[in-house]
């Protein structure tokens, strides 16, 4: 099966005592009681939506669905959503309480 590399932003966020690693694009997120559990938590998460959502053949489905573009021809590429912290507070996605760490980008492999 071929793979496409997409970028998706990962926001870091302090709530309580705990750190969630959070992607809008893909609605997924993990926590943990340090940021590199959160990342790896959050790495877990990603690796079973992908293989779930290939299994059952509906990946392109839920990320259309989740606002991603798709181009089909000539190449198969897709497009995530834009977030930005402002975006996602005034959504109310997470409570107020919350606190941005730090915005990222992680690179991850979609099966075409």
């Amino acid at each position: 099966m071929k793979n496409i590399q997409v970028d998706v932003q990962i926001f870091m966020i302090k709530k309580g005592d705990f750190y969630v690693a959070y992607a809008p694009a893909l609605e997924l997120s993990a926590y943990g009681p340090t940021m590199e559990e959160a990342q790896e938590d959050f790495g877990q998460v990603l690796r079973i939506f992908l293989e779930e959502t290939t299994e059952a053949h509906t990946l392109t489905d839920v990320l259309l669905d989740l606002g991603w573009k798709l181009q089909r021809k000539p190449v198969a590429k897709y497009t995530p959503p834009v977030f930005n912290r402002n975006s996602i507070k005034s959504s109310k996605r997470l409570p107020q309480t919350s606190r941005f760490i730090k915005t990222e980008r992680k690179p991850i492999r979609i099966p075409v």
